[in-house]
Formats: C-alpha cells, sequence, structure tokens
C-alpha cells in the first residue's frame, strides 16, 4: 500500500487489501482465485497455472514500461504513465484511517 502513494504499478495475486482494487488501472493481477462467496484452502494450490500468470503479467508490464522511455524520451501517452497516476489517484482509499473506520463500524459496531 505504500508503493502505490508513490504511482508504483501493482503487479500482485489478489489477496489482501488489493482485493479491493482489482477494478482499477493500476497494473496486472494474477493467480487463482475461488470463486465468490467461497473460501480457500490453502492446501489447494495452483503453482504452474500462477506461475505462467506471473511471467505474462510480467512480460506485460515490462513491455508498456519500455515503450515508455524510448531513446531518453518519455511517451507522455503511454499507458504505463496513465496506470501511475490511476495510481496516486487510488491511493487515497486506502489508509489505515480509512481502514479503522470500517472495522469500527462494520466489526466492532462503535458508532
Amino acid at each position: 500500500m505504500k508503493a502505490i502513494l508513490n504511482g508504483v504499478l501493482q503487479m500482485t495475486t489478489v489477496d489482501g487489501w488489493v482485493a479491493e482494487a482489482t477494478d482499477k488501472k493500476i497494473g496486472a493481477f494474477f493467480g487463482y482465485k475461488n470463486s465468490e462467496g467461497s473460501v480457500g484452502n490453502e492446501n489447494d494450490l495452483h503453482m504452474n497455472d500462477d506461475a505462467e500468470a506471473l511471467y505474462a503479467a510480467l512480460e506485460k508490464l515490462t513491455g508498456l514500461y519500455y515503450k515508455t522511455n524510448s531513446a531518453g524520451k518519455a511517451n507522455i501517452s503511454s499507458a504505463w504513465i496513465d496506470m501511475m497516476i490511476e495510481c496516486l489517484c487510488v491511493s487515497a482509499q486506502f489508509n489505515t484511517y480509512r481502514m479503522l473506520d470500517q472495522y469500527k463500524k462494520y466489526i466492532w459496531h462503535i458508532d
């Protein structure tokens, strides 16, 4: 969550805080996802599928990165820069204050 504040693109499996941001254009999300409403099983691993998805995401993002800087000139219309800006915009939502406020309201039921 700290990296996103600096416009760092995210490349991760969908767990933790990033599960709330998969609809945002802030990088690449990969890996096995449980069906809606089901709880995962740590023994149900998809290592080969996840590895292939990781390499595909890495190839895609690296390609975008190198298209952004060509011969020392920045391509300001690059999707990489758009995603960096989106990271900065989205980062305001992911903070400790909001998290604790939601814990108070939805878990601890404190007004």
